[in-house]
C-alpha cells in the first residue's frame, strides 16, 4: 500500500497544508485570509499565454483572465457584478416651452443616453428620439436632458445608475 499525500508548498513549515498540491495535482488553499493574484502592467502580460491565465492588470486595475477558446477574444476583463444604487431623481415640471432640464444627480456619459431612463408622468421617453443627453455651460460640466419638443405640464423623473458608474457628485 502507497501512502501518499499533499506536497506542501511551504518550505519554512513542512506540517503547514494552508497552500499545497494534491494528489491529482490541483492546488488547494484552506487560507480564510484571500491569495493575491500575478499583479503588473499591461506591458507585463505574458508573451505566449494559455487559456485560463489570471492575473490583476495594474494599467486598467482590473481582474483580468486570457481566453481565446470559443467567443474569447484574449485578454479579457474579469466581469464583477457590483451594481451601483439606482438614483430616482425628479428633474423639474414640463410647461410646453421648457426643453431643458438638469442638471442629473451625477455626470453621465452623454453618447450613451441609454444609460438614462426618463419618463413624463408616466411614459418613458425613448433615447435619441424624445430626448439627448447634453453637457451644461462652465468649468464644472454637468449633465441635462434636453428633450426634442417641449414635455407638457407633467413630472419629469430620471432613473440613474445603469451605467455602472459611482455618483461622484450627489
Amino acid at each position: 500500500m502507497k501512502y501518499t499525500k499533499r506536497l506542501v508548498l511551504n518550505r519554512f513549515n513542512p506540517t503547514d497544508s494552508s497552500f499545497a498540491v494534491a494528489i491529482d495535482s490541483s492546488i488547494v488553499t484552506t487560507t480564510k485570509v484571500g491569495m493575491q493574484l500575478p499583479s503588473g502592467a499591461e506591458a507585463d502580460r505574458a508573451v505566449y499565454p494559455v487559456n485560463g491565465v489570471v492575473r490583476y492588470n495594474q494599467t486598467t486595475n482590473d481582474s483580468e483572465i486570457y481566453n481565446i477558446a470559443g467567443e474569447g477574444t484574449g485578454w479579457e476583463k474579469i466581469k464583477m457584478n457590483r451594481q451601483d444604487d439606482i438614483i430616482c431623481q425628479n428633474v423639474g415640471t414640463g410647461d410646453y416651452t421648457t426643453s431643458v432640464f438638469g442638471p442629473l444627480a451625477y455626470n453621465v456619459d452623454i453618447t450613451k443616453p441609454q444609460n438614462v431612463m426618463i419618463y413624463v408622468e408616466n411614459v418613458y421617453q425613448i433615447p435619441i428620439t424624445n430626448y439627448t443627453l447634453t453637457t451644461g455651460p462652465g468649468t464644472t460640466a454637468t449633465t441635462y436632458i434636453s428633450f426634442t419638443s417641449p414635455p407638457p405640464d407633467k413630472t419629469i423623473t430620471a432613473l440613474l445608475g445603469f451605467d455602472n458608474f459611482a455618483p461622484t457628485n450627489n
